[in-house]
């Protein structure tokens, strides 16, 4: 009867490992964006070099800042709440670096990104430990973050830069928000409890 019950939280936890990995490709690629849209910042903005390089640092404060928290977060609450949390925030920042008036703003939707982004990789390890038995950890989590270097290609290849910059500099952060918040209500309906994985 256990064997029989075993396969469907296995197909679900790969959905979720799945929902997990695609929110990881975005934190890589919003991490590298700055590299092919930071000269039509400074030109939109009007800032220099020195503005650029806190901008493009803000996120990865952000990201820093949440390492140490998500850690209590996914103890107390769950990697349901947690990574769901995350995930506005990070829709959050998206929104506000698109519709930043200034550079301050532009910075804190910069880092709200980073810490949204930042519950992404340990989410997918508590998951992946939950969900599936210990020998199949590493190869799991080797296959999230080989997903999730996908966006710093995508973040650095010409053709979507080129259309960024015919479209406008920022719009690729909120074209991101609609698939972010279609993956926290993936991971919410999926990550509905924690199986019992057999030893």
């Amino acid at each position: 009867m256990q064997s029989a019950e075993r396969p469907f939280p296995h197909r679900r936890g790969l959905i979720i490992v799945a929902t997990l990995a695609t929110a990881y490709v975005a934190s890589h690629f919003f991490r590298a964006s700055n590299v092919t849209i930071g000269l039509d910042l400074m030109r939109d903005l009007s800032i220099g070099p020195e503005a650029l390089g806190a901008l493009t640092g803000a996120f990865f404060f952000g990201f820093a800042a949440m390492q140490i928290p998500c850690g209590f977060f996914f103890d107390r609450f769950g990697p349901r709440y947690t990574v769901v949390g995350m995930l506005i925030v990070a829709c959050i920042g998206g929104a506000m670096f698109t519709l930043a008036p200034s550079w301050p703003v532009l910075l804190t939707g910069r880092a709200l990104m980073g810490a949204g982004c930042g519950v992404m990789l340990i989410g997918s390890m508590v998951v992946i430990s939950r969900w599936f038995p210990p020998d199949r950890f590493s190869t799991l989590t080797a296959l999230v973050l080989s997903i999730g270097l996908l966006g710093n290609l995508a973040a650095t290849t010409p053709s979507p830069g080129h259309r960024r910059r015919s479209a406008g500099v920022r719009y690729s952060a909120p074209s991101s928000c609609s698939p972010r918040s279609l993956r926290s209500r993936s991971f919410w309906w999926c990550a509905t409890r924690r199986p019992a994985i057999p030893s």
